[in-house]
């Protein structure tokens, strides 16, 4: 990755800190009804758990031949669903610790399944298209180290 030369780690690391910044501002619907820490642990547990998901299950299929043959944009929407399947149980258990959907009235699978199915939606599709978001210089071969703004701000 030649985003200004930076490592892949330090990439990765300050692109989930923004993203546990952006939501604990953004207060979306799922955390809006909490504190402001409350908030901010929350979305750092989360993108925590999700984002070396989302990293682990990359390498983990480029293991595998095939996926190496795949176009780049395929790769990261299959390791990003598998990353987001690993990462379900985690987000569900830690939305039931926070409070922020009521089990009160599930007795079973079967009760649980319209809370499963409003955590697949909200989780799969943001988590996908950021994970696309991350990678996407990557697979479009930017370079932001040699730019006319950079030559102009080191004159």
């Amino acid at each position: 990755m030649l985003v200004n030369d930076i490592s892949t780690q330090k990439y990765f690391f300050w692109f989930s800190i923004f993203l546990i910044v952006l939501f604990t501002f953004l207060e979306p619907a799922s955390t809006s009804e909490v504190t402001f820490w409350q908030r901010l642990f929350i979305w750092t547990l989360q993108i925590s758990i999700l984002v070396p998901s989302l990293i682990v299950f990359h390498i983990l299929l480029q293991l595998i031949p095939v996926f190496d043959r795949l176009n780049d944009w395929f790769k990261i929407l299959l390791s990003g669903l598998m990353g987001c399947l690993f990462f379900m149980p985690f987000s569900l258990s830690i939305d039931y610790v926070m409070g922020l959907d009521d089990w009160s009235q599930v007795q079973n699978l079967a009760q649980a399944k319209d809370i499963i199915f409003e955590e697949i939606g909200g989780v799969f599709p943001p988590a996908l298209l950021t994970w696309a978001a991350m990678n996407a210089p990557r697979i479009l071969q930017l370079n932001f180290s040699n730019t006319e703004l950079n030559a102009k701000v080191e004159k």
